[in-house]
């Protein structure tokens, strides 16, 4: 796996000790050279190279936690091992500006939180909605909007209209998202109506949940939008979405709210990054262009 990025002279590449032996369970690290070679290299920017910690700095590395189970943000390239995904490209694009590495860690999704709080690693960037609860542990550089929306199996066999239509059948959601947060409040609404409560099943990746639902186990699955976008156009004739996009809210890199100075130069960089135009040649490899927001704001959430 490889990664292309700017690289200073003071920077020396960092490599993680991993014990676990399964790369995709447990965590592989992405240190090498990016094979987006259609991208533009970003220019460092020594100023924001400035404000970074002085660990970072001197390290030359920021390291990042990320799921990579959530196509098109960050997935396995069909070699099974490589990272690719449009978090990933983004990710390369704010270490350029910034003039340092990044290192990438594959997490189960409802642990990054905690492994950063534990500082295990510097920030996460992996397709993460910014809402008022996470804001009590993290601070958000924003840098895409997106919204949930409901998967079903091809030609709508349940026929499910909306969210409401799901009170008394099975969704699949993944752990620790939004989304499960949002169902689970929904379950209160079937109650107030007479009706059956969902019946939530969670799953560890969206993957899986996607799979539940062409196995017929689940009847839908609560996903978000941009993810459920791509999984329609990599499988047409077995999913599709119904009713409309629920709780738009942008996502952005996840940093502890302590590390202020971190903070501020991502923000730097990724603002840079829509200024110049980068921004907006990654999210058109992705084709996320309506994705877009105008600046890099903080915790911009709702």
């Amino acid at each position: 796996m490889y990664l292309r990025f700017a690289r200073p002279s003071l920077s020396r590449t960092v490599a993680l000790a991993l014990t676990c032996i399964t790369l995709v369970a447990c965590g592989g690290v992405d240190t090498g050279a990016s094979s987006s070679s259609e991208l533009p290299v970003a220019q460092a920017d020594p100023t924001l190279n400035a404000k970074l910690p002085d660990k970072i700095r001197e390290a030359g590395v920021i390291t990042v936690a990320l799921d990579v189970a959530y196509p098109p943000m960050e997935y396995f390239d069909t070699d099974g091992k490589t990272m690719i995904g449009l978090d990933l490209d983004f990710g390369r694009a704010v270490a350029q500006v910034l003039g340092v590495e990044i290192e990438f860690t594959n997490l189960a999704f409802p642990s990054i939180l905690t492994s950063l709080q534990g500082n295990r690693f510097d920030m996460t960037i992996t397709a993460i909605t910014d809402t008022p609860e996470r804001r009590d542990v993290v601070t958000f550089v924003d840098y895409l909007s997106t919204s949930g929306n409901v998967l079903v199996a091809k030609g709508n066999p349940k026929g499910i209209a909306d969210f409401t239509t799901l009170c008394g059948r099975p969704v699949g959601v993944q752990a620790g998202t939004t989304q499960l947060a949002d169902a689970e409040r929904r379950q209160a609404a079937c109650a107030a109506a007479g009706k059956p409560p969902i019946t939530l099943s969670t799953f560890q990746t969206n993957d899986a949940a996607n799979l539940a639902l062409s196995s017929g186990r689940v009847d839908a699955v609560y996903s978000q939008s941009i993810v459920n976008t791509y999984v329609m156009a990599q499988a047409p004739t077995t999913y599709e979405v119904v009713g409309e996009e629920l709780n738009k809210t942008p996502i952005g890199i996840a940093i502890m709210k302590d590390k202020t100075r971190l903070i501020e130069a991502v923000q730097g960089a990724v603002q840079k990054l829509m200024d110049d135009g980068i921004y907006a040649k990654i999210l058109a490899k992705w084709h996320l262009e309506s994705r877009a927001i105008p600046t890099a704001t903080i915790n911009g959430g709702q």
